[in-house]
């Protein structure tokens, strides 16, 4: 089962975002692919560990130099979004965010020869400075919409950010491991970047 469009297509192939509102990549099958070698794998301060079979479940962690209500904010904020959602290949041209349980959100994307395609969702239960839950799809991906819990947790320094992205099934979740592997760093790293000019 293949999770990509051609991305000669009017919706270009996402990927999979960091906790869906963390950042965004190129799906895997259609630009570099990444291996997910071990269980658990750390990048500079991002931790990922895949559970794939025992719940359909890729678990994230970084350290974030906020406080937990800073970097809530910072997720949720449609000014801040363009800081550090996007990656290489995609550029954040619109951001439509309804932060409350119920609302809705939605980032479009523009790619190279002005490709465009959009990730969307609705929150479920956001609680300030400590939790988001919410649901996320994408333009182009046939599949039902991952649910993704983000906890924020003060430590020394800073944040402690620990996020549960729960897959359709445990095939989509092996595809896609891959892509959080290879994405999450460089989305958190923008995400940290940002945080400590602020």
């Amino acid at each position: 089962m293949s999770i990509c469009k051609n991305p000669s297509r009017r919706h270009a192939p996402p990927g999979i975002l960091t906790t869906g509102l963390l950042g965004l990549v190129t799906c895997a099958a259609a630009f570099a692919p990444a291996v997910l070698a071990e269980e658990t794998t750390s990048a500079a301060e991002t931790v990922i560990t895949e559970r794939c079979a025992e719940a359909r479940e890729v678990m994230l962690e970084h350290r974030l130099p906020a406080s937990p209500e800073v970097v809530y904010e910072a997720i949720l904020s449609v000014e801040t979004a363009s800081e550090w959602i996007g990656s290489p290949l995609f550029e954040l041209v619109d951001t439509e965010v309804n932060a409350r349980p119920g609302g809705s959100f939605r980032y479009l994307f523009r790619g190279p020869d002005g490709v465009e395609f959009a990730m969307h969702g609705m929150f479920h239960e956001l609680e300030a400075g400590s939790r988001i839950v919410h649901s996320e799809s994408y333009d182009g991906i046939d599949w039902e919409p991952l649910r993704v819990t983000t906890v924020l947790r003060a430590i020394d320094g800073g944040t402690l950010l620990r996020a549960s992205v729960v897959h359709p099934s445990e095939e989509i979740c092996q595809i896609n491991a891959p892509n959080l592997a290879q994405s999450t760093p460089a989305t958190f790293a923008r995400l940290a970047d940002y945080l400590a000019r602020r």
